[in-house]
C-alpha cells in the first residue's frame, strides 16, 4: 500500500510538472550576444579588500573572467578605493573561450596579473568592463601567499546582462 501511495504521489507531480511546461517553448538555441562600440561595465563588485604591503604576502582581491565567446573580447578591470579614488587597472584583449584573472597585487595562485596596487584597500569596488557580452566573472577576497584556494566570495551585480541568462 505504502508503494502505491508513493507512486501515485510520483505520478501526481510529474503530471504537474508535464501539465506547467506543456504551454512553454523551450529553445536549445542560444541569444544573440550583445557586442559593445567600446568596453563597457558589464559588472561591479564591491567590498575590495587589500592589506597593502608586499607582493605575496596578506590580503587580497581576486577576479576571475572568462570569455565565452569565440571571437575576441576587449576586457578592462578597474579597482577604487573606498573613496573612489582609481587605484589600478588593466586592459586585455581575451582570446575566445579563454580566462584571465587580476588581483588586487600579485598572489600566489591563479595565475593571476597583479595590479600592482600597494594601497590598503577597505571597503573599495572594481568594475569589469567589455567589449561583448559573453563575459562572465566571479571575485573573491583571498590570502594572496596561500597554496590552496580559500577566501570569502563577493558579489558581483551584472550591468549589462548576456540575453538570456539571469544572474
Amino acid at each position: 500500500m505504502r508503494k502505491s501511495f508513493i507512486a501515485a504521489c510520483a505520478a501526481i507531480a510529474l503530471a504537474s510538472v508535464a501539465a506547467f511546461y506543456a504551454d512553454k517553448q523551450i529553445s536549445a538555441a542560444p541569444a544573440t550576444p550583445a557586442a559593445f562600440p567600446d568596453p563597457t561595465n558589464i559588472y561591479y563588485a564591491v567590498g575590495v579588500f587589500d592589506s597593502g604591503g608586499p607582493p605575496m604576502e596578506g590580503t587580497a582581491t581576486a577576479v576571475s573572467c572568462s570569455n565565452l565567446s569565440t571571437a575576441d573580447t576587449t576586457v578592462k578591470w578597474l579597482v577604487y578605493n573606498e573613496n573612489g579614488g582609481l587605484v589600478g587597472h588593466t586592459t586585455r584583449t581575451l582570446g575566445g573561450r579563454r580566462s584571465h584573472t587580476v588581483a588586487t597585487r600579485r598572489i600566489y595562485l591563479l595565475g593571476a596579473e597583479g595590479l600592482g596596487t600597494s594601497a590598503i584597500l577597505d571597503g573599495g569596488f572594481f568594475f569589469v568592463q567589455a567589449t561583448r557580452s559573453e563575459v562572465f566573472c566571479s571575485a573573491m577576497i583571498i590570502d594572496a601567499k596561500s597554496p590552496t584556494i580559500s577566501g570569502i566570495d563577493l558579489h558581483m551585480v551584472r550591468l549589462n546582462a548576456h540575453p538570456g541568462t539571469v544572474e
